[in-house]
């Protein structure tokens, strides 16, 4: 997977000479649901992550990202005469590395904020853990890597030439029988 996240990096490099680069950072809020079976007691859950990419004059990037995503569900306790007999624990991390294509719509730039829109297609990694504890601790964990895919939507405000600052979110499609919508903050550093 390094591999393939390697070689999507050095695909943008003879952008170079026509654009800006550009690192970000992101963090923010995730909401998975699930389709296959109930999602009672899932809790939100976080996404941070950074990119790198190349933008052109003409309002279009290029970026690689790599994204790690966490959901807990809330911790289930069997009570007997007021006594804990025993807790289980369910958890879901992800990790996504994904080629993104964006488009700034400068036509709408409004006292320095600009939306933008875009989608990107790449690979998750995706780790299910349990853990239940009575007596003895017994833990498990069932892995799904596959192809992933999502949809961004967001806004930038340039702060300066160097730095924005803004709002994205994400329609995320990369584990079995599950839908991410993510919210969060990103920080953008052009060069």
């Amino acid at each position: 997977m390094k591999k393939l996240f390697t070689i999507a990096t050095l695909s943008l490099l003879p952008l170079t000479a026509w654009c800006g680069q550009y690192v970000g950072v992101k963090l923010g809020t995730d909401y998975t649901f699930l389709t296959n079976k109930n999602d009672e007691g899932l809790k939100v859950g976080y996404k941070a992550g950074m990119n790198y990419g190349y933008a052109l004059d003409s309002g279009i990037r290029a970026e690689v990202e790599m994204n790690y995503r966490k959901n807990s569900f809330k911790t289930k306790y069997v009570l007997e005469n007021d006594e804990t007999k025993s807790r289980s624990y369910h958890s879901m991390h992800s990790w996504a590395y994904m080629v993104n294509v964006l488009y700034d719509i400068n036509k709408l730039d409004t006292y320095n904020v600009i939306p933008y829109i875009g989608v990107g297609v790449g690979y998750c990694q995706n780790t299910e853990k349990f853990k239940f504890k009575a007596v003895d601790i017994t833990e498990s964990k069932e892995r799904d890597d596959r192809f992933a895919y999502q949809a961004i939507a967001g806004v930038k405000y340039a702060v300066n030439e160097n730095i924005a600052i803004g709002m994205e979110y994400n329609y995320f499609c990369g584990r079995s029988h599950a839908k991410d919508h993510n919210i969060g903050l990103t920080v953008i550093r052009n060069f």
